[in-house]
């Protein structure tokens, strides 16, 4: 029986929707998981989706949910074929790129094994090996033949993480199973299958990561736990902490240039990661620590056709290697500092402030982004769970070991060190009331702030505090009669009038979950967000209390995407918000939004955009757009006005042409320019100086419908301000952009 594989194409792809409005996206892709190479570019597979990297420019187009039909953000590998086709592997889906469209491959629709695709290689027949979590699949273009444990008995582990064709056309796979799976290396002839595994060879590892060929046959191989690997069809040679020089033991990738010099990108463990050069005698190391390489930790390695070698700078960017030095690029749409985001928020200017879990809070103002985390400012926590604007336009961050705050050019910190009344420990919530109040809800209760005095409300001086253990308040919130409402972990929520407590818990069904977020509507109403389902899943999800009644809205009796929830919010038209994620067999997630009249709107994974399952926050700027966050995929930017439902899709990349301004901005020496198109157009981007003269050319040519990043290089031009202009068709655009040395 012919098996197929399927394909589900941008504009023919079921589970999609008719987006009305524009979708954007704010993400990152700081960690490279990937590099190959296609003429004069090379395709970055990132955590942060996929990007078209012009590698004598450093223009860059970024594809993503939020502007294209890849169908997951998380991008693992990238494959160029023969025709010029791009095949993606993600971890929810392979695709493949033709330049204008994309088409999506599914196990539902396919015969895939798997839908998390780990690795893609062509061998020399042009056939398309698949590796993925539940086995691999071959694809000749039009027949599908799969391999796993379940079928060929000379395979025992999977899943498949690596894929390379030796120079004799046999294919060799790399396992991550543990012991119990017989992890290792597979080899395939075309006929039969051969094993070396911990149980039948000398290989000392299971957890197998990369494998490349030299030109002798070779094969090295990356491990978790014993470094490089040399097997030369018989012997395994350990190139560890013990053995050699390398920089660490846990090696991500390898490539090999065009002098068989082996070079290894490598995860901090044991010893400095970073990148490692071998030349068949020594270890050349590049790290962090020698000072030598930009960053602790790289993905990825890959050596171009001119014998130059590209590795993932993690937590930046790409790095280029000219010979004698690293050099590291960003590469963010839009700048993003993080894709970590925990909460969001507009203040009175309509600026963005982000707060992440790893690289403090930041605000975004007029394309450009203010950073503030533990390297440049006094913020005691990178990780920021909360953050909010109060009355006069302050903006306070709850932060993993304290307050930070941002007062105009002012920022102060407040934390157990310096505050008696900040016992230390997260701060997991913020509020502020009609007078302009704050409370901080923490791990020993409430602390508040008044404008000039810090005070406590904890288990041990609030009146009527119930019998319970708990210490932490999750959440805060003001009632519109200035009652203070406290959620906690596993024993609901209490209300305190100024007099006494009042706990809600057993009864409501709140004691067997997590109250995670607290708001209030325009008639008083308390809207509690739980994490979690109780026994049988009767429990959690949304709550609505009105003061005498309480309404809970799950999956199962609402059109609720999630159980498991992050947030809830009250807009100015009184519509609820909230959101989360779903565990289990049910897994998803997404959003909700009950309007002022009791209707429900949803936005899902597999109705919209968002950039992921689970959704952190959201918020509304002053003109519509909804921003709504996720921990790990960045923000997606949408404009809610009528909601989609699932219909076929006809959706472009873009909907106008757009000129953003240059981040970093001032800069020195480099910043980047990007931009927009809604049609294929031939486009011009130039410099200029203030006297109108034409000083740099970076974009002449025709381009396609899509998002654009053009790097300006001002090392050869004096400190001043300069004028860049884009003209595409009868599209014109000016920006300043400013130059500081």
């Amino acid at each position: 029986m012919k098996k197929y594989l399927i394909g589900l194409s941008f504009v023919l792809m079921l589970l999609t929707v008719n987006f009305a409005q524009q979708w954007d996206g704010l993400i990152t892709s700081f960690n490279i998981n990937s590099i190959t190479e296609d003429g004069d570019f090379l395709w970055l597979a990132t955590d942060g989706g996929l990007v078209k990297y012009e590698k004598s420019t450093g223009n860059k187009v970024f594809y993503n949910r939020s502007n294209s039909n890849l169908p997951y953000n998380y991008v693992t590998s990238v494959a160029v074929e023969g025709n010029g086709n791009i095949w993606i592997g993600t971890w929810d889906g392979l695709s493949m790129f033709d330049g204008d469209v994309f088409t999506n491959y599914y196990s539902y629709t396919s015969d895939l094994p798997n839908d998390r695709i780990s690795s893609l290689a062509f061998d020399h027949s042009g056939n398309l090996w698949i590796g993925t979590l539940r086995g691999i699949a071959k694809f000749d273009g039009e027949n599908v033949q799969t391999f796993s444990p379940a079928t060929d008995t000379a395979i025992t582990a999977y899943p498949c993480e690596t894929i390379a064709v030796d120079n004799n056309g046999n294919v060799w796979f790399g396992s991550t199973s543990d012991y119990y799976q017989q992890g290792g290396i597979y080899k395939y002839d075309g006929a039969n299958w051969t094993g070396y595994r911990m149980d039948n060879s000398s290989i000392p590892d299971y957890m197998i990561r990369d494998i490349k060929v030299d030109s002798e046959n070779n094969l090295w191989i990356a491990t978790d736990n014993y470094g490089m690997l040399k097997f030369d069809g018989s012997t395994f040679e350990i190139f560890n902490q013990n053995s050699s020089g390398i920089s660490d033991i846990r090696i991500k990738k390898i490539a090999i240039d065009q002098s068989d010099n082996v070079w290894t990108a490598s995860e901090k463990y044991w010893l400095n990661g970073g990148v490692s050069k071998y030349n068949g005698t020594d270890f050349l190391i590049y790290t962090k620590f020698n000072g030598t390489y930009p960053t602790e930790n790289s993905s990825s390695i890959f050596v171009d056709s001119d014998n130059k070698v590209w590795a993932s700078a993690d937590g930046i960017g790409l790095a280029s290697f000219n010979g004698s030095t690293w050099t590291a690029e960003m590469i963010s749409e839009k700048g993003i500092p993080s894709n970590y985001i925990n909460a969001i928020t507009f203040d009175g200017d309509n600026n963005l402030w982000i707060a992440t879990g790893d690289r403090g809070i930041a605000k975004y103002s007029n394309s450009v982004w203010t950073i503030y985390d533990t390297s440049n400012s006094s913020i005691p926590h990178n990780i920021v769970r909360c953050i909010a604007v109060d009355m006069l336009g302050i903006v306070w961050a709850g932060t993993n070991d304290g307050i930070f705050v941002v007062n105009g050019d002012f920022t102060n910190y407040f934390t157990s060190e310096n505050t008696n009344e900040i016992y230390g420990g997260w701060i997991n919530d913020i509020a502020v009331d009609k007078n302009n109040k704050v409370y901080f809800a923490n791990d020993y209760g409430v602390t508040i702030y008044d404008g000039e005095n810090w005070s406590n409300l904890n288990k041990y001086n609030l009146p009527g505090y119930p019998e319970t253990p708990v210490e932490a308040f999750t959440s805060v919130a003001i009632d519109n009669n200035n009652n203070l409402w406290f959620g906690l972990n596993g024993y609901g929520i209490i209300k305190f009038d100024g007099a006494g407590c009042t706990n809600y818990s057993v009864a409501e069904g709140l004691s067997y979950v997590s109250v995670q977020d607290l708001a209030v509507d325009a008639s008083n109403n308390i809207w509690i967000a739980t994490f979690g389902e109780g026994p049988g899943g009767n429990n959690g999800g949304l709550y609505k209390f009105d003061g005498s009644t309480f309404t809970n809205y799950r999956m199962n009796n609402s059109s609720s995407p999630a159980n498991y929830l992050e947030f809830v919010k009250v807009d100015s038209d009184s519509n609820i918000w909230f959101g989360g994620a779903q565990y289990g067999a049910n897994f998803g997630g997404g959003m909700a939004r009950i309007s002022s009249s009791g209707e429900w709107e949803t936005l899902t994974f597999a109705n919209s955009r968002i950039p992921y399952y689970a959704v952190k926050d959201m918020a509304l700027d002053n003109l519509g757009n909804l921003y709504i966050a996720s921990s790990g995929f960045g923000i997606a930017v949408y404009n809610p006005d009528g909601i989609a439902v699932s219909v076929e899709k006809t959706s472009e990349i873009a909907n106008e042409f757009e000129l953003n301004q240059n981040y970093p901005n001032p800069f020195n020496p480099s910043t980047m320019i990007s931009y927009q198109l809604p049609m294929s157009n031939i486009v011009s981007l130039k410099i200029y100086d203030m006297l109108g003269r034409e000083v740099a050319t970076l974009v002449n040519t025709q381009q396609s419908a899509g998002n654009y990043e053009v790097k300006f290089d001002g090392s050869q031009f004096a400190s001043g301000v300069y004028i860049y202009r884009i003209q595409a068709g009868e599209f014109t655009a000016s920006k300043k952009l400013m130059l500081i040395k």
